[in-house]
């Protein structure tokens, strides 16, 4: 039987495939901009997470919430 992954592990793969370098640690209650990156990139980011979870988290509410956890949280209780 197929065990559909983690919001958080999905929210990583991303992070790792698209925004962080692959040996970069991630911390879940780290502040975004700690990431180090551009803001082309957070927006290009924004944009996969959409896509990917299927969802549309308002730019507002998304500048806002400012480590992955959040993010997760967020997430979280819009699949619900």
């Amino acid at each position: 039987m197929y065990k559909m992954a983690s919001v958080e592990d999905r929210l990583v793969t991303l992070l790792r495939d698209n925004l962080l370098p692959e040996e970069t640690e991630i911390d879940l209650d780290a502040d975004v901009s700690d990431w180090g990156a551009t803001s082309l990139s957070i927006l290009k980011f924004y944009q996969l997470l959409n896509s990917a979870f299927d969802i549309e988290i308002p730019s507002e509410e998304f500048c806002e919430i400012r480590t992955l956890r959040g993010l997760i949280e967020r997430i979280d209780s819009e699949l619900a």
